[in-house]
């Protein structure tokens, strides 16, 4: 247990106080099995040092050990310290199994006062955290300034005290710049400046992350951990300004999550309040969001719920569900969206709820007020899903623009699926009006065409001037137009087609590589595998946004495919574009087959 240290004058461990870390090693050595109390000054650690499990340290106030660049404090035994500097250096400290419950970044030196900038010891103690594994950093009472971006990676849990005292503050415009392996490769349609909530532009995440926490992990390539009990609060440009903010990224995950929980955070003053790529059996609640651009934004979720979270004065939507599989969402509420008391400008169209390509999920016991602008409720690529028993306050907007807006929007697919009990009410006059809008754009549910809507129940979704009274717009059974014929058989097609890869490397060896398509379509919904099947010693290889394979029908809309090989290891995401194309995720020189599956919504 060597160790090159600076040490007192003479050693003193007498009742088992000591005053260097070479008099701890000697009583280790001497007695065995102690308590230790540490002796205020400072501990120079210039080489690697292990404090085995039968030694208990207690660190006094003005105890410091300080751990050389590249040198590794392991603490075994048990730890005790005050909230105050008990370690400095920018060597790495773990701690074993069992020797901490909390970290706590006032060990590092954060002073929780709101002025100082806290990010170098706030950062070590979640890289402490990841070295030790499921650990948690405590956020006790006070403000911590945390002025570049934090990480947070595998295995790491954020707690505080309440999300009222213990908070978490960025107030610069300050950048993280990540490698290439920890950015998830699936463009991110839900992140996006330019587009409007209906027609997103796809984004692939910045490689320089302005934000406040960044989920991440390279090591296991996901995310586990639980975030909980804060506040991450961001800063405007201007104080009177709600559209200068100076952080654009809340809470973001650069990677993909699973078997999480954030739970009752709050997420203030940013762009962008919380946003996730791809997340997986993972819980979302009791997140309040005020004054953000944007609420909270998930891409490609599995067997998540999100419950019980408030977004309030938020400008262009409070949530944005897309691509999800088997989740809830439940209890949610969405206030004050887009007002002119905050967002003068109002220039893009927005949405208080967003679903597209929904599957198989339940949405229901939401609710919206005073949704100002265009659209309260929009459910796109609908399929097997419950749309029932939401609610809005407050329908009206005075938006003047050219596209069609509704209480309840959908110009995509709804098959299969439950849409009903939903209410709006007042105030308004006839259908989705007031202020002198454009009414002949304004409806109260707007089915772009009745091809797109088939096998559904659909009634009793309705909007009337008060909670009790009448539908307000003539013409419409149930709420529905009753010149739409609904429920009648669709275009059914089950073929095959001539795939054609581009820019797959393949390396034939002794044998070759075939392409196998086959596709199902149900009206212009589209569902496809490609089979690459290889002989020999033959391989492929595929690099993430060059190659590239045809589909057997135009998108209307970019979408997402999966590719996994026959031995069940899965390569990520790809993404459906446009041009009629799926860009493959990269996977390495494989002699296996390899498959890759999605759903989309053809032109035609």
């Amino acid at each position: 247990m060597g160790s090159a240290l600076a040490t007192r004058a003479m050693p003193t461990y007498f009742n088992n106080i000591v005053s260097s870390v070479t008099d701890l090693i000697a009583l280790v050595a001497a007695v065995g099995t102690q308590a230790v109390v540490v002796r205020p000054g400072t501990y120079a650690i210039t080489d690697d040092l292990t404090i085995p499990s039968n030694v208990a340290l207690n660190m006094s106030p003005g105890a410091i050990i300080q751990i050389a660049t590249g040198k590794t404090l392991t603490i075994n035994g048990s730890f005790e310290a005050g909230l105050y500097q008990v370690f400095s250096g920018s060597g790495v400290v773990i701690f074993g199994t069992g020797a901490i419950k909390n970290a706590y970044p006032q060990w590092w030196g954060a002073t929780a006062n709101g002025t100082t900038d806290d990010y170098t010891a706030v950062q070590a103690a979640l890289d402490c955290a990841y070295a030790s594994g499921c650990v948690t950093v405590y956020f006790t009472k006070g403000t911590y300034l945390c002025n570049t971006p934090l990480k947070a990676q595998y295995g790491v849990n954020l707690k505080g005290d309440n999300s009222y005292s213990s908070v978490i503050k960025k107030d610069s415009t300050t950048t993280l710049t990540l490698t290439s392996a920890e950015l998830e490769s699936s463009a991110l349609l839900i992140y996006s400046e330019t587009g409007t909530p209906m027609s997103p532009v796809a984004t692939a995440l910045p490689s320089s992350i302005n934000a406040i926490l960044i989920i991440n992990n390279t090591t296991n390539g996901r995310y586990i951990g639980t975030v909980e009990d804060l506040t991450f609060e961001g800063t405007f440009s201007s104080g009177s300004d709600y559209e200068s903010q100076k952080v654009e990224f809340g809470i973001i995950a650069s990677k993909s999550i699973s078997d999480s929980c954030f739970h009752n955070l709050k997420i203030n003053n940013v762009k962008y309040a919380f946003l996730t790529p791809l997340i997986i059996s993972s819980k979302i609640s009791n997140i309040r969001v005020s004054h953000c651009l944007h609420g909270i934004g998930v891409n490609l979720v599995t067997c998540t719920t999100i419950k019980n979270n408030y977004v309030s004065s938020a400008r262009d939507w409070g949530y944005y569900i897309r691509s999800a599989y088997y989740s809830e969402v439940s209890g949610n509420a969405c206030d004050g969206l887009n007002v002119a008391t905050y967002y003068p400008t109002r220039t893009l169209t927005c949405a208080a709820y967003i679903f597209r390509d929904i599957r198989g999920c339940e949405i229901t016991g939401n609710g919206q007020e005073g949704t100002v602008g265009a659209l309260h409720w929009v459910i796109n690529s609908f399929v097997n899903s419950v749309f029932s028993g939401n609610m809005s306050i407050g329908v009206g907007s005075d938006y003047t623009g050219t596209d069609e807006i509704a209480w309840l929007y959908s110009d995509g697919v709804i098959l299969n699926s439950t849409v009903t009990n939903n209410l709006g009410y007042g105030p308004l006059t006839a259908g989705l009006t007031y202020g002198g809008a454009n009414a002949a754009k304004h409806h109260n549910i707007y089915l772009a065409s009745k091809n797109y809507f088939k096998y559904n129940t659909f009634n009793n979704n309705i909007v009337r001037d008060v909670m009790t009274g009448s539908p307000v717009e003539a013409g419409w059974g149930n709420n529905y137009p009753t010149t739409a014929t609904l429920n009648s058989y669709p275009d059914y097609q089950k073929n095959t087609w001539t795939v054609t890869p581009t820019n797959l490397a393949v390396i034939e060896g002794t044998g070759a590589a075939t392409y196998t398509g086959t596709f199902t379509k149900i009206n212009r919904m589209v569902f496809f595998s490609i089979v690459i099947t290889v002989t020999g010693t033959c391989t492929t290889a595929s690099t993430a946004n060059s190659t590239n394979f045809s589909l057997p029908f135009t998108p209307t809309i970019l979408g997402v495919g999966g590719a996994i090989d026959v031995s069940g290891e899965s390569y990520g995401n790809g993404m459906i574009y446009t041009d009629g194309k799926i860009y493959t995720p990269t996977w390495p020189a494989l002699n296996k087959t390899v498959v890759i599956s999605g759903s989309y919504m053809a032109i035609d």
